[in-house]
């Protein structure tokens, strides 16, 4: 049986690991410091995935190796772009 589980990953310029056992669902920011991420637990094992926010215009090193999992608006006008890495 699968369930939806919320994560978090600050708006800091780190990667982020995440033990997730299912598909990205939805991204959001109800925070600007703060992505928030929801996706589907119990489908598969959970394994290690790596995460980090951008915003827009900043520098994303090593591009083509990264997925897209989301844009989020956040409070005051702010856009993050949330990326995975080794996808």
């Amino acid at each position: 049986m699968a369930t939806i589980h919320r994560y978090e990953v600050p708006v800091d310029g780190a990667w982020h690991d995440l033990e997730l056992g299912g598909d990205v669902l939805h991204v959001a920011a109800r925070r600007p410091e703060t992505v928030e991420l929801w996706a589907l637990a119990g489908l598969y094992p959970p394994r290690r995935r790596s995460f980090r926010a951008f915003g827009t215009g900043h520098d994303i090193p090593a591009a083509g190796q990264l997925a897209h999992r989301g844009t989020a608006l956040a409070p005051g006008g702010l856009v993050w772009h949330l990326m995975e890495r080794n996808p």
